[in-house]
């Protein structure tokens, strides 16, 4: 069972990684599935998006047992924020094939983001980057990939739609490191709240999610 790590950020948070080596068969034997949840994975029509739809729910069934909750599966509510079903527990989820990355906690909003760095982000830096965060980002795929993975993270502690990346969701400046926090700030009607994020970076992909 290709679980990467679950890491415990304070007494009532987890974070989870799954990189999927598994085929579809060797992974339905890690967890059993109603008719109405095989009929929403078989919704996916792509092979490695059937694999992550299922990764997603092995891994968060397996952080949910740390907390000694009982998985019953993940639904998503009016905005299409995926929530535990009968559970308060608040969950977030992210893919990027081969991996996938999940948080939960026991109350408060969280959210989560893994991504590739690829070249592609140079093309729709300014669609989602203010003029600010242009300017200390440049033309640095990494750092946009950094920026990237943290706006997704706001954009689903937030867990409303409607928001515009480049204008609600702003960005302090942020190392170059592959570890460390970045502020970021969800600006709506005038009103700005701040959250502490986490970035990893690996040779494989780019991690971030909310601490605060």
């Amino acid at each position: 069972m290709p679980l990467d790590k679950i890491e415990q950020i304070n007494p009532s948070r987890l974070v989870g990684i799954w990189h999927i080596t598994e085929n579809l068969d060797q992974l339905l034997q890690l967890i059993t599935l109603t008719e109405r949840q095989r009929e929403e994975m078989n919704l996916h029509k792509v092979d490695n998006k059937k694999l992550e739809w299922l990764s997603a729910r092995i891994l968060i069934k397996l952080m949910a047992a740390q907390f000694d909750i009982n998985f019953e599966g993940i639904e998503k509510n009016e905005h299409g924020k995926p929530c535990l079903t009968k559970s308060p527990c608040e969950i977030s989820l992210s893919h990027s094939y081969p991996y996938v990355a999940a948080i939960i906690d026991k109350t408060k909003d969280v959210g989560i983001d893994i991504e590739q760095p690829k070249e592609k982000l140079q093309k729709v830096a300014h669609r989602f980057l203010s003029t600010p965060e242009l300017d200390f980002i440049k033309d640095d795929t990494l750092m946009l990939c950094k920026a990237w993975c943290a706006k997704e993270t706001l954009y689903k502690i937030y867990g409303l739609r409607g928001l515009v990346f480049s204008e609600n969701l702003l960005l302090e400046p942020y190392d170059h490191t592959n570890s460390g926090i970045i502020t970021g700030n969800i600006i709506v009607n005038g009103s700005a709240k701040k959250y502490k994020l986490e970035y990893k970076v690996t040779e494989d992909y780019v991690l971030t999610y909310n601490v605060s």
